[in-house]
């Protein structure tokens, strides 16, 4: 049985759409696909799929990001290891309390 539809129109601008119909593309997908995705999950949580809100984010430079990363793994490992008891020997543990934030606080 298929159900009705209905045809939804917006404005964006030319460059976005094109951009992001590169990228959907590449996925398989159309902006309709895309959209109907969107409106799926919109249903599915009773809300956005993303968070929105009017706090500054916080933008960190690729290499800023990169840090952050390297340093929450090397975090993440050490606090496996001390839980483990497993020594690393390679004189890299952060000191506690030292492991970077991932996230911004507000």
């Amino acid at each position: 049985m298929n159900e009705a539809t209905t045809k939804l129109s917006t404005q964006v601008p030319v460059k976005r759409l094109r951009r992001a119909e590169k990228i959907l593309d590449k996925l398989g997908l159309t902006p309709a696909d895309a959209v109907n995705m969107l409106l799926a999950q919109i249903e599915m949580r009773r809300g956005l799929p993303f968070e929105v809100n009017t706090r500054p984010s916080l933008l960190l430079s690729a290499d800023e990001q990169a840090a952050a990363w390297t340093g929450g793994v090397r975090c993440l490992l050490n606090l496996n290891r001390e839980k483990s008891g497993s020594p690393t020997g390679n004189g890299r543990e952060e000191p506690p309390g030292s492991c970077p934030r991932l996230s911004p606080a507000f």
